[in-house]
């Protein structure tokens, strides 16, 4: 399963090790670490919003964390859940 960071990267659930808050100051020296490491990937430099931290980089993302915790616990069933089917009970309910 895959999580949308936004712009056109997405990488695997499995690999996400932690989903932070941009703006939260105690990230800082860690962000700055991996930046010096040459870890650090900026997907929108305008719009960081979160860090996501996996094994081998740190990614800012112009997404929430909140939305991006979210996309990565409901995984491919929210696609499903956002479908109307023909004959699903959905349907008959409208």
């Amino acid at each position: 399963m895959f999580v949308h960071l936004g712009g056109n990267k997405m990488i695997r659930t499995r690999d996400v090790i932690a989903i932070l808050d941009a703006s939260s100051p105690h990230i800082f020296p860690f962000v700055d670490r991996a930046r010096r490491e040459g870890r650090y990937v900026v997907i929108a430099p305008r719009d960081v919003k979160s860090i996501i931290v996996t094994d081998t980089l740190v990614y800012a993302s112009p997404i929430s964390s909140h939305t991006l915790m979210k996309r990565a616990s409901e995984g491919p069933d929210r696609l499903l859940r956002s479908r109307r089917l023909p004959g699903s009970d959905q349907e008959s309910r409208e």
